[in-house]
């Protein structure tokens, strides 16, 4: 949503997800008369940009997006000098940060195309302010991208890494050359004069950190942080289907999978597609968050597709990139009818297997999602994939294919008494969470309430409504 507002030096513009921006219709402008406009209109920025200082333009050179720079000095010596740029949009860094993706080291979580798809479509990305932060060299060579905002829950402001609900590893944007310009006792450094520069905020919440990045040990991962309640796992793709299935399966599960095949043989002509077309694409689209909601639905899952806009960002995100194979989306059809679906995303060689969903129907006793995921392990080996993702989630079918796994951490800390309520809060539901799912009695009673509470009972109510 855009917002306008009319001074004598022309119009400010300002939406949640690019900031503000100047729209000056009159020539002539001043550096001086730009510092006055912004002190005239700074209390009529959205609230989530209030914690600006009032002389952001003078430490920006008065570009009204790179609100602050800092120059961040190296523990090697006053000759490793950086700086330190805060931003309060994306778009401004798009080319800057398109390249960090091609050259660098991040997960497709971290990619430009899924991080503006997210704030624009979802209810999580209404109540965030982006606030990308870049550390650059002198010449403006970008070494590292961080993915923050500030999240609005009630009234504590915190700050997360972007990317939502569905980024199941959150971190950073590496340069190559970083890990070799900065020691660890500089990344906490640098954390800190971030964190000085978020003033405002009541506390720090960054989830699903993995403690890896191609080899090389996450340098965010500080002093307090904690096990998520679920790892990550994923399978590497060097060698044949046939060499990678025997491999991962006993011979009696290959039976009975053959038996299924054939039998949904028997009821129509059993075929794989990827999505190509803009029909391919709707069909599928729509029958995967059709498929994917009732699965939902019956384990009494809360259904984010429905509930906070992931369809939106869903459909959206592959309008935008399946021409560009960032997304990647495949059914697997018996006759007419598409069995089972998948949604993933490919990325720096790596296939992340997000949204698989499969009929509750007859056809489901056959295991076509099984089935599916076959073909999807070929289609991967014949375009040169070398790691299939699995993604967070310690779901049986995932550590029987997997080969490695990934330790996720959470970090939460708090700035204020606001700050310190919610992350108490955040710590008790954690730790009851590992503890039901370290326990299987524990964790069967959890599934049936949850079941109960998400679903029947509520269903029950609005039955009851007049």
């Amino acid at each position: 949503m855009k917002h306008s507002r009319q001074h004598n030096l022309g119009e400010l513009t300002y939406s949640k997800q690019t900031a503000f921006a100047f729209d000056i219709e009159a020539g002539g402008t001043d550096g001086s008369q730009l510092v006055q406009l912004y002190s005239e209109i700074s209390d009529s920025l959205p609230a989530p940009s209030r914690f600006l200082p009032p002389n952001a333009l003078l430490n920006i050179n008065l570009s009204p997006l790179n609100w602050l720079t800092h120059e961040f000095i190296s523990d090697k010596g006053p000759d490793e000098k950086f700086l330190l740029r805060f931003y309060q949009a994306l778009w401004p860094l798009k080319d800057t940060w398109q390249k960090l993706e091609s050259e660098g080291v991040s997960y497709a979580f971290q990619n430009y195309h899924w991080i503006d798809n997210w704030l624009r479509t979802t209810k999580e990305g209404e109540n965030i302010q982006a606030c990308p932060v870049v550390l650059e060299t002198h010449q403006g060579e970008a070494l590292l991208i961080l993915p923050l905002g500030i999240q609005t829950i009630g009234r504590t402001k915190c700050l997360i890494w972007l990317g939502g609900e569905f980024a199941d590893y959150q971190t950073a944007l590496f340069s190559n050359a970083v890990f070799d310009q900065l020691s660890n006792k500089d990344f906490k450094m640098l954390w800190k004069s971030i964190c000085a520069a978020f003033h405002d905020i009541d506390a720090i919440a960054l989830e699903r950190q993995p403690a890896m990045l191609n080899g090389v040990e996450n340098p965010f991962l500080f002093r307090g942080s904690k096990p998520h309640p679920c790892s990550a796992h994923s399978a590497m793709l060097n060698c044949s289907l046939t060499e990678f299935v025997n491999g991962k399966r006993s011979r009696s599960w290959r039976k009975k999978e053959q038996r299924c095949e054939r039998r949904l043989a028997e009821i129509g002509r059993v075929h794989f597609k990827v999505a190509q077309t803009e029909s391919d694409m709707q069909e599928m689209l729509d029958t995967l968050i059709r498929q994917k909601s009732a699965s939902y639905k019956i384990v009494g899952a809360r259904d984010p597709l429905s509930s906070y806009g992931y369809d939106r960002f869903v459909r959206r995100l592959t309008t935008n990139t399946l021409a560009n194979g960032f997304t990647h989306l495949c059914g697997l059809y018996v006759g007419e009818r598409l069995a089972a679906t998948a949604w993933g995303l490919v990325y720096q060689n790596r296939y992340y297997y997000l949204l698989p969903a499969y009929e509750r129907d007859e056809l489901s006793r056959y295991s076509p999602g099984n089935l599916l995921l076959r073909h999807v392990f070929e289609w991967c080996m014949d375009n040169g994939i070398e790691v299939f993702d699995f993604t967070a989630g310690d779901e049986n079918y995932k550590t029987h294919w997997s080969d490695k796994s990934l330790t996720l951490h959470d970090y939460f800390s708090a700035s204020s008494l606001r700050g310190l309520i919610y992350v108490s809060q955040v710590h008790f539901k954690r730790s009851a969470k590992r503890l039901i799912k370290n326990s299987p009695r524990l964790f069967s009673a959890a599934k049936q309430l949850r079941l109960f509470w998400n679903y029947r009972l509520r269903e029950s109510w609005g039955r009851a409504r007049p």
